[in-house]
Parts: structure tokens; sequence; C-alpha cells
């Protein structure tokens, strides 16, 4: 592969990564402040989030959308290893809404920060790649959403180099 064409499978993977995540997606999908503790329905589609409150680009939501939690991303600092891509940061961006902020858990965003993080920082398993802590912080969407960042840079591509 060449160029960005890799970009696409990284984003697929770390969607798979979230989705398959039990906790994160009750924080996401379960709106109770004891989240965590409820059952997702039986017949719960966990594909359903992408694109609805799982955004693998940045996505806003409007002051009218109705109470909600979202996980967006942004990529970028790409670089280019033997003219391939090879490195970059993936920015997650936890978004929630004012009601939904305060859980049996503490804050929600900080919930889903923690579980964000155990699931990719310095893990080999996430795709073809590793990702390692960049940065982070906290901002304010509009009057009825907050967030958190973090980002992560790609790292650790030595399985892939063998093969260029």
């Amino acid at each position: 592969m060449s160029n960005f064409a890799e970009l696409s499978d990284y984003k697929s993977n770390i969607i798979m990564n979230i989705i398959s995540s039990t906790n994160l997606v009750k924080a996401i999908y379960n709106t109770d402040s004891d989240f965590i503790n409820q059952s997702l329905p039986v017949d719960f589609d966990v594909t359903s989030l992408v694109y609805s409150s799982l955004y693998p680009y940045q996505y806003i939501p409007s002051v009218t959308t109705s109470a909600k939690t979202f996980i967006t991303m942004g990529f970028g600092n790409f670089k280019y290893i033997n003219n391939v891509f090879k490195s970059g940061i993936v920015t997650f961006y936890i978004i929630v809404h004012h009601s939904l902020m305060s859980t049996d858990n503490g804050l929600r965003t900080d919930y889903i920060l923690n579980q964000i993080d155990l699931l990719f920082n310095k893990k080999s398993d996430v795709g073809f790649f590793n990702l390692e802590l960049h940065s982070g912080g906290d901002f304010i969407v509009n009057e009825n959403y907050y967030g958190m960042s973090v980002s992560y840079k790609f790292t650790d591509f030595n399985r892939w180099m063998k093969w260029i």
C-alpha cells in the first residue's frame, strides 16, 4: 500500500476496538447515571452506533441535538517513512450532553477517557500500529455539550517495515 491507503484501515480498526468494548458501548448508549450496570438490549446492534454516536471524523452536535454521548475522531500530523504514511496522531473527542455528565462512576467524560486509554495506550492489538499518549484536555462544544480530548501518536510500524 502507499500514501494514505492505510488510513481507512486504521480508522476501521479503531472503531472496531471501540464497539468491541462493552463498557464503552454502555457509556455511549445508556443514558442512566448507573450506565455500567444497565444491560444493553438483547437485539442491540453495536454497529448502529457508527455514524450516530461514533464518528471516524470530527463531528459536533448541534444545540438542538437530543441528550447523547459521542466519540468522534480527528487525524493529523501525518509523516512518511520510505514514502509511505506511517506516522500521525489520532485525537478522540469525547462529547457529552451536560445532563448526562454526572454518573455513579464520576463524570461520564472521565470514565470514557479512561476506557479509551485502556484500549489504546501502548497496545499492539489495535491493528498494524501502536498508539502512545500524546496530549489531551477539555473543551466546550456549545451551550449543551462539554468535551474531553485525548491524542495518541501512531508508533511501532516495525511489523510493516519488513514488507516494504
